[in-house]
């Protein structure tokens, strides 16, 4: 409302503040808000967002984008987090498509081991992480800034109505800010990086190995050299949260080695929460339908409550929309083509709850009040997000080395199907439901 009156004066201070490079006191200090990792709420499972001015996040929206266009050509291929025209989806595509094609080749056996950073954000050495924005190539002229930024910051935790006294920070980049994210990718860039088959998203690290079961396993050696970095950038490791998943088929598999951190072994799991999705080793997709349906299922009571108040039916919708079905479509290209027909129908049902809820005495059949709240089913609207993120992998640097060469540049010959891309020989119809196989087929459809 007051963007033209507010542009001039803002403008002033955000340019006074870049070229002192001094970051004023109120731009630096913040309200925690602990948010729960996972329900219920358990102390060492919060998420502290810090609560900063917005005038402050828009200057460190264009510090941020400073530092990112500076150091890109250095950030970590693999790393999925904080970058352009890249998110959670991209990153679990190529690694389930890593766990798919290693299940696909008889006698094999895929594993991955799910690492945890303990308080990765709030431990960061200020110094060390000036250290390596400059080693990466960040522009020395916003550096000043950044210090400013980092260092005397001041927070206070709200947790309901209680507030705690301010605490002054010596260490940690905020969770909350534009700028933290962008810090932190530069932190952990060189981690692993002598390992291929690795998986960054900010400060998830996930480790991968496929192998025959006839030969040694080479992935101790690689939590071993990534616990010598950590203890370098002292970003430490905690040997309690990190897990170990094994994907294998054969009827008798060998037992695996077991994998261990500073002397501790890794928890073996059958099933592991990576980036909100739950991966099994059996590659299927019953505890994320499970978990989903649960969850959104909890947040009915919202609809019911909305609706005793009398809100209408296009508001209603809306709420289902923002709050509830984003919950069943998370990532879906990850596993849509891969769900049974049972699984299809229970994701269904959620929606057609919704639908009963908002309507009410006003509720026929699923397919009419579809129609009257204007929504698609649940399997439509996945494929046409398939569709977007099909397209979305030509354009992402961090997924345009799982697309495979077109016909023509394959065969040479510039025949009527030239221009559409080679599949993958599949051997089951696992690895032909996954998520690449599944998608090439989508972009041809498009050519």
């Amino acid at each position: 409302m007051f963007a033209c009156e507010l542009a001039d004066p803002l403008a002033d201070v955000f340019n006074s503040s870049l070229k002192e490079g001094v970051v004023p006191t109120q731009w630096k200090e913040a309200v925690v808000a602990p948010i729960p990792k996972e329900l219920p709420a358990v102390v060492d499972k919060l998420r502290p967002i810090s609560l900063t001015a917005i005038f402050a996040k828009i200057c460190e929206g264009l510090v941020a984008k400073w530092v990112t266009s500076d150091v890109w050509t250095n950030i970590d291929r693999r790393q999925f987090g904080a970058i352009k025209r890249s998110s959670t989806t991209h990153c679990l595509v190529s690694l389930t498509h890593f766990l798919y094609q290693g299940a696909e080749a008889s006698g094999n056996m895929g594993r991955i081991v799910l690492t945890d950073f303990t308080k990765a954000f709030d431990t960061v050495s200020h110094q060390r992480a000036i250290c390596r924005l400059l080693s990466m190539g960040t522009r020395a002229s916003v550096i000043p800034w950044i210090v400013s930024f980092l260092t005397e910051r001041r927070q206070k935790v709200r947790y309901g109505s209680a507030l705690s006294d301010w605490e002054t920070l010596t260490s940690g980049v905020p969770q909350g800010t534009k700028l933290g994210p962008v810090i932190f990718v530069c932190m952990i860039n060189d981690a692993s990086q002598s390992h291929d088959d690795r998986w960054k998203y900010v400060d998830d690290l996930t480790l991968g190995e496929n192998r025959s079961v006839r030969k040694q396993s080479h992935l101790q050696d690689q939590v071993d050299s990534l616990e010598v970095w950590s203890n370098t950038a002292q970003l430490k490791l905690n040997p309690k949260k990190c897990m170990v998943l094994t994907v294998c088929f054969m009827k008798s598999p060998p037992p695996p080695p077991p994998i261990t951190l500073g002397g501790k072994p890794l928890l073996a799991v059958v099933v592991a929460k990576v980036l909100g999705i739950w991966l099994q080793s059996n590659l299927k997709w019953d505890k994320q339908v499970c978990e989903s349906t649960k969850k959104a299922n909890k947040r009915m009571f919202m609809l019911r409550r909305l609706k005793t108040f009398g809100l209408s039916t296009p508001d209603l919708v809306t709420v289902y929309c923002g709050y509830i079905r984003p919950i069943l479509e998370y990532c879906a290209p990850v596993y849509h083509h891969s769900l049974t027909n049972k699984q299809t129908i229970t994701l269904e049902n959620v929606q057609r709850r919704a639908c009963r809820i908002i309507l009410g005495r006003h509720y026929h059949d699923y397919a009419t009040s579809l129609q009257q709240c204007g929504l698609e089913t649940l399997k439509e609207r996945r494929n046409n997000l398939c569709r977007r993120f099909a397209t979305s992998m030509e354009k992402s640097e961090r997924t345009v080395d799982l697309l495979p060469p077109t016909r023509l540049a394959s065969h040479g010959r510039n025949l009527r199907n030239s221009k559409t891309l080679s599949l993958p020989t599949t051997r089951t119809s696992r690895f032909s439901n996954s998520p690449v196989p599944s998608l090439l087929r989508i972009l041809n459809e498009t050519k």
